[in-house]
């Protein structure tokens, strides 16, 4: 089934025709997958150099230096792969990554989406009784006062949006997309983004698969909405920290550092054991998702997708 787009194709749009229909669509079609598989290895590769180079930068200054060090990592590590794989590699143009110089104009609303987004699954948790408030926690943490600690982590926070969003909604779903129709390509990358998420610490479970899926279609569709990947890097990078830094709920005490903690009292199915895999969770992204992709189509903002067809 054909999306309809309301937008004339144009250069921006179909540029590579060509080099879709010069291969074998389903041959093309399992390249795509083999580089995708190759590239998801690639981001754990990254996050793990993060994660250790952060750790040995905190083990020679103060322990919460970690924590910007592992941000720093994780931002100039993709990109660089991505860079190496897509343009040196794949012999493709950088512009299909939907990644331009910073744009605020996006990154910063889809921060505010982000975190709103929380508030509101907070709000709506705490208003049924599945939130029970503990403490405002300021004291201090490695080193440093919580607030500033909390401050700290938004560096992290836009290092992991900013590498899943270039990996999963950048390199992979483009090479995907280059070779089938972009709601395969949707699937195929949402379905990676969460078998990446159950290998490295989510656990494997089918309520925990179809949720992440199901965030990876709703940042996929604010990338199209939006032209760019800058909203949804906004997005995914303050959804993070506000759930995790600002606001922290999990069965026990609250997530620590977390400024405001609560104890979590309601059922795994809506509220995913205090992280982001409940189907509240992801109900409230597909309806952001859907109210930002209402608001492209409002503004005619194309969706910039160079080498794919709608």
């Amino acid at each position: 089934m054909e999306m309809k787009t309301g937008v004339r194709p144009s250069a921006d749009i179909g540029i590579s025709q060509s080099v879709r229909s010069s291969t074998p669509g389903a041959k093309s079609l399992l390249s795509g997958i083999g580089w995708s598989l190759l590239f998801s290895a690639l981001f754990l590769g990254v996050a793990v150099c993060a994660y250790f180079g952060g750790r040995v930068a905190g083990g020679h200054t103060a322990s919460w230096v970690s924590h910007p060090v592992r941000g720093l990592i994780a931002l100039g590590g993709m990109t660089f792969v991505t860079w190496l794989v897509r343009v040196k590699v794949n012999k493709r143009p950088w512009k299909g990554m939907a990644l331009p110089l910073p744009q605020l104009s996006l990154l910063l609303p889809g921060g505010i989406v982000g975190a709103l987004v929380v508030f509101v699954i907070f709000g709506l948790e705490y208003t049924v009784g599945w939130l029970q408030f503990i403490e405002l926690s300021t004291g201090p943490h490695q080193g440093l006062p919580n607030v500033a600690m909390i401050l700290v982590q938004l560096l992290p926070s836009l290092g992991t949006g900013f590498s899943e969003e270039l990996a999963f909604r950048g390199y992979i779903l483009q090479t995907l997309a280059e070779r089938t129709r972009v709601w395969i390509a949707v699937l195929i990358s949402s379905l990676l983004f969460a078998a990446v998420h159950a290998f490295s610490s989510a656990g494997l479970s089918v309520n925990i698969v179809i949720s992440i899926t199901l965030m990876g279609v709703s940042f996929a569709v604010m990338r199209f909405a939006t032209g760019s990947l800058w909203f949804p890097v906004g997005f995914h990078a303050m959804f993070d920290w506000t759930q995790t830094f600002l606001l922290g709920s999990t069965p026990d005490n609250g997530y620590d550092p977390s400024l405001v903690r609560f104890h979590q009292s309601g059922p795994d199915f809506w509220m995913g054991g205090g992280r982001d895999f409940g189907l509240l969770f992801v109900l409230v992204t597909l309806i952001s998702a859907a109210a930002v992709l209402a608001y492209g189509k409002r503004v005619s903002r194309p969706p910039k997708a160079p080498g794919v067809r709608f």
